[in-house]
């Protein structure tokens, strides 16, 4: 079974019945999506194919890192915010 700390978001708790929960431990998908940042920056300079590469792979990293609902009350506060 799952840890509860590793359910975070609905994609995370689906990868984690189907690949495990070293899988989808937030704090790697973090570290993967920093690491992904930078090497798209460095590469800037020099290749546009590497920059799509890069920014494709960091948009997959990203996702397991997201909070739905956290997303979600944000977007509420800001309504509120809009309405005045």
């Amino acid at each position: 079974m799952v840890e509860p700390d590793v359910r975070k978001s609905w994609i995370a708790t689906h990868c984690a019945r189907i690949f495990g929960a070293k899988f989808v431990e937030r704090e790697r998908w973090e570290r993967l999506a920093d690491g992904l940042a930078v090497a798209l920056a460095i590469s800037l300079p020099w290749s546009v194919s590497l920059n799509a590469i890069f920014a494709g792979l960091w948009l997959i990293a990203l996702v397991p890192t997201l909070n739905i609902a956290g997303c979600g009350a944000s977007l509420q506060v800001q309504r509120e915010v809009c309405r005045s």
